[in-house]
Order: C-alpha cells, then structure tokens, then sequence
C-alpha cells in the first residue's frame, strides 16, 4: 500500500512538471506517529552519542544495550559533527529495528542498526546497536 502511494505521489510530481499548466490536486502522505516516536527515541541516543555522553546514551537504552565502554570504542573515533538519516524502519507491537546512515565530518557513510523496545506508554528505547543495515525487500 505504501509503496503505491509513493508512487502514485511521484507520479503526480512527474505529471505537474511536464503538464503545462495541468493543475493536480496535492497529495498528502499521512503521518505515523508511532514511527516518529520510534525515529525520535533513535535520533535523540544517536545525539548523545555523538555529544560524547556515552554513559547517557547507554542510561537511554534498555537493559540489553552495550555498555558505556562498548559505545565509547564504536563512537569516539568518528570525527564530528555527524549527519544521521533514518533510511529505513519496522516495528511490531513490542519491539522494531531501524537502519541509520551516520556520516562523521569528513568521511563516508557507516551504516548502523538499531534494535529497539516499545515501552508500556507508547515510547521507544534502544536495545542493540550493530555495524550494517537490514535487508528489505519490497515487493
């Protein structure tokens, strides 16, 4: 469903822009609020990370996250500041997983994923971190 909603929206952008003068109507894709907690709860750990405040970081994940030394050693060596991109999410009704492209200062892009729990009111903590990102298939 999703994938032909994208597509019928860059099939309108096609169309306006070789249209002369066709009006279309907007298209709006609606917000997932679940989804946007889940990409804050990861935006904001990847933050601390990045900040230096590895012990922070790891008070953020749950009780399966690698501990303050493990982030330290994965971390430090990227130079700041870093762009993140959230390229790709799943979850379930307890638990998800995103892909993150970090890109530090003056390097290329490292590719991260991040499990994740859902708590009890609806917010999302970090529970792993690991090197590469997962396969999706889109059908």
């Amino acid at each position: 469903m999703l994938r032909r909603l994208v597509l019928a929206a860059v099939s309108l952008v096609l169309l306006s822009g070789c249209g002369g003068g066709l009006s279309l109507p907007s298209v709006s894709i609606p917000s997932d609020p679940d989804n946007d907690r889940l990409v804050e709860a990861l935006t904001a750990f990847v933050g601390t990370l990045e900040r230096g405040e590895y012990a922070a970081a790891a008070a953020l994940g749950c009780a399966e996250i690698q501990p303050e030394a493990d982030l330290r050693a994965e971390f430090e060596p990227h130079p700041r500041p870093w762009k993140q991109f959230v390229t790709y999410t799943s979850r379930g009704d307890t638990s998800g997983n995103a892909n993150l492209d970090l890109t530090p200062s003056g390097a290329g892009v490292l590719k991260y994923t991040f499990d994740l729990n859902r708590l009890a009111d609806g917010s999302w903590q970090v529970c792993d971190v690991s090197r590469g990102s997962i396969q999706v298939d889109v059908d």
